[in-house]
């Protein structure tokens, strides 16, 4: 439970009873822990994302690509993956970063995945070659990518150990934390587990659906949109 207005947070256990005045909450039943200083404006942060989310549902057919990966994706050593969607069998790719290109075999499922290392703190040229019987097929449209400093990344893990303590377990929230400082990919992956956990917790669906479509992974946005309009259809 947050407080937006005293900036506390409690946890609140299984099968328990409260009641929420102007005040805050009272336990009746069951478990409700002390209250402990929230995060910043996380929240707010996280309010303002969502009013966004709205255009990643729009389901579209036949849907032109024009990119492959992100325009701009952050990456650091605690949270080093990249990813791009997966065109089908027979294709294998080139990673452009920079100077540099890693070719990388077909891969199965729906998502290629790929853990960046060597980088510099900064700012990278990046983007992605999709090849098939040693051909570029698809030319890559450049992105930024950014390797984050240890100092940036101290204050993330900071501001992570804070809300880890006033609100633990919470995937939801950890993720929109990630994704304020950039790093989509780890906020796809705590959105996946959130919901994999809470299936009923349609009304934030769309939060995932955005990190799809910011991370241009077409098929899982479009897959998670359409289940998020059938959940509000059969609600």
């Amino acid at each position: 439970l947050i407080n937006q207005k005293r900036n506390i947070s409690r946890k609140l256990g299984p099968s328990s009873e409260i009641k929420i005045d102007s005040e805050g909450a009272t336990l009746i039943s069951g478990k409700l822990s002390d209250p402990v200083k929230a995060f910043g404006n996380l929240m707010e942060g996280l309010q303002n994302r969502f009013s966004k989310t709205q255009r990643y549902t729009t389901i579209r057919r036949g849907a032109s690509r024009k990119r492959l990966t992100a325009r701009k994706i952050t990456l650091s050593q605690e949270f080093p993956d990249i990813v791009w969607e997966n065109i089908g069998p027979g294709y294998s790719y080139r990673l452009i970063i920079g100077e540099k290109s890693i070719d990388i075999s077909q891969r199965e499922g729906d998502v290629v995945r790929y853990t960046v290392s060597g980088l510099k703190p900064g700012i990278h040229p990046f983007g992605v070659e999709v090849r098939k019987d040693d051909q570029t097929v698809f030319e890559a449209s450049m992105g930024k990518l950014t390797w984050l400093t240890n100092e940036k990344m101290a204050r993330l893990q900071e501001g992570i150990r804070v809300l880890q303590t006033a609100v633990p377990g919470d995937d939801f929230l950890l993720a929109g934390l990630l994704e304020e400082h950039g790093l989509m990919v780890p906020a796809m992956d705590h959105y996946q587990k959130h919901f994999s956990n809470y299936p009923e917790d349609n009304d934030m669906r769309p939060m995932l659906v955005q990190a799809y479509g910011k991370l241009r992974l077409e098929k899982l946005r479009q897959l998670e949109a359409k289940r998020y309009f059938k959940n509000l259809d059969e609600e």
